[in-house]
């Protein structure tokens, strides 16, 4: 709003969970897929995030797969959410997110690396002092939980004992859905001519 204005909304595309199928109950290959987005500073972000997590999962002897993002079909990563039970997701910041809310709208609890920082060098420009940040803007204690990379080992754990008792796609149902999202787009568009 400061580069802006009145100009700008909050809008989310919507999520078909009538698509999208409940895969909590599938028969589980994995405790984790892990979605690997890190492309800003890789070549230094992928050892320091990415590298202490696979040590700790191979630690405890958790069974894991990852997807690059950019480098998977979608048929892929909707497979790997019928084959896992979680899904670590690894993005600096996001606007939306969809990959994550996905797996949500699948049923599939997400732990989520959350810094809380912008790192793209084009939106520099735009942070201010009360910008919020996040790798999942649309999330809640139903979704999983969130971590930054310094407290991965002890979150790992309590999300892991908890994973059964998340709720995902109430979530989605309740907060992205289709018909949310249109109903949004049209009280938005009423405004414009008013």
């Amino acid at each position: 709003k400061p580069f802006c204005g009145d100009k700008i909304w909050t809008w989310f595309a919507g999520i078909n969970c009538s698509k999208i199928s409940d895969k909590s109950t599938c028969d589980k290959t994995y405790d984790f897929t892990i979605y690997d987005k890190i492309y800003w500073n890789r070549e230094m972000e992928k050892p320091r995030v990415l590298g202490r997590i696979l040590k700790h999962l191979e630690e405890q002897k958790y069974r894991y797969k990852i997807l690059r993002y950019g480098h998977h079909h979608h048929s892929e990563y909707m497979t790997s959410l019928e084959e896992s039970h979680s899904v670590i997701f690894l993005s600096a910041h996001e606007t939306q997110g969809l990959a994550y809310q996905e797996a949500l709208a699948a049923n599939i609890p997400v732990l989520a690396w959350d810094e809380g920082k912008i790192i793209a060098p084009s939106l520099q420009k735009f942070v201010q002092p009360t910008t919020n940040v996040s790798s999942v803007p649309y999330f809640d204690s139903r979704c999983g939980m969130t971590f930054k990379i310094d407290e991965f080992e002890n979150v790992c754990e309590t999300f892991a004992a908890q994973r059964d008792k998340f709720k995902p796609r109430q979530f989605v149902q309740e907060t992205l859905s289709l018909e949310i999202a249109g109903h949004k787009y049209l009280e938005a568009y009423k405004d414009c001519l008013s």
